[in-house]
């Protein structure tokens, strides 16, 4: 277990082979590593082909810049980057380096789908970068878009139907100042209703409406909803003919302004068969705190 941060640049005197000789036994990283201003051409000296390097990077992450001869950089797809489950941590940035092909890395990494890996300025970059989308053609032909999907002052909402085309989108949402209504250009939710599966937080409010779907067990992870849309239900749950279990088995807090409404209304069934309404467990040890106002044709009687 090595800890610090690792900086080569140009005052770095070390020989390729001094450099291999220093990394060979290191495969856990405590910190980050900083490369800029070098003369190599490859990474190679971290062997990572047969072991599991692991870089803990809470705190700093990984910075290759301004490197001009650099050629080999596979090192990055093979290394994993602990974020310790910070939200903030762990950066992953590659740029400027003019002779660098990295337009493979964002997919091809084993730690794409835990940071965000920003490519800037090299010789090819990331196709389907989300984190600045300006314009929306170029999202045409992408099936995953990598480092979430952020849109700001988007004002026509037709443009963005490109993006419907992709099956994933790896990272955060961030639509702001824009007129959007709906995520319909979102489309093929439901086919592909297993990429919310790991959703703890939402903000904003929850629609499930004219779905085939049976059950809401691929949001059994969300735990925390924040709304700040007075005059819109919190969750609407409606014409869902197939729908049987409406429960949300993790959720503990909610933070809303305006009411907490809950609108359930012709969906096959809810709650035991039995005109009950609810979408917590009934074990759930939150009922009180969460306060919620049930409402629809498919409520009865409150469970």
């Amino acid at each position: 277990m090595v800890y610090g941060i690792i900086t080569i640049n140009s005052n770095t005197d070390l020989s390729f082979s001094q450099l291999s000789d220093s990394f060979k036994t290191m495969e856990r990283l405590v910190g980050g590593i900083r490369i800029e201003n070098s003369n190599l051409t490859s990474l190679s000296f971290f062997k990572t082909t047969g072991s599991n390097f692991v870089i803990y990077c809470k705190t700093y992450g990984i910075y290759l810049r301004n490197n001009q001869y650099l050629v080999d950089a596979d090192f990055l797809k093979e290394v994993q980057l602990d974020t310790e489950y910070s939200l903030d941590g762990c950066g992953f940035e590659v740029e400027n380096n003019k002779m660098l092909d990295v337009e493979q890395l964002c997919s091809s990494s084993s730690s794409g789908d835990v940071v965000d890996i920003k490519t800037i300025g090299n010789l090819k970059n990331c196709q389907c970068q989300g984190d600045s989308v300006t314009e929306f053609q170029l999202f045409r032909n992408c099936t995953t878009i990598h480092n979430g999907l952020h849109i700001l002052n988007g004002t026509d909402p037709s443009e963005f139907s490109v993006i419907g085309n992709a099956k994933f989108i790896k990272g955060q949402i961030s639509i702001q100042n824009s007129n959007i209504q709906n995520l319909s250009f979102l489309r093929s939710d439901e086919e592909d209703i297993t990429k919310v599966m790991d959703v703890w937080l939402l903000f904003g409010s929850l629609i499930i409406q004219n779905t085939q779907m049976a059950s809401l067990e691929h949001l059994s992870g969300l735990k925390y909803i924040l709304k700040l849309d007075e005059n819109s239900p919190l969750i609407q749950i409606v014409s869902n003919p197939k729908l049987k279990k409406t429960t949300l088995l993790s959720l503990e807090h909610i933070i809303a302004r305006g009411n907490r409404s809950i609108i359930l209304q012709d969906n096959i069934f809810v709650g035991n068969n039995s005109k009950k309404c609810n979408i917590l467990d009934k074990w759930s040890m939150f009922k009180k705190q969460l306060n919620l106002d049930y409402t629809g044709s498919d409520c009865g009687e409150l469970s």
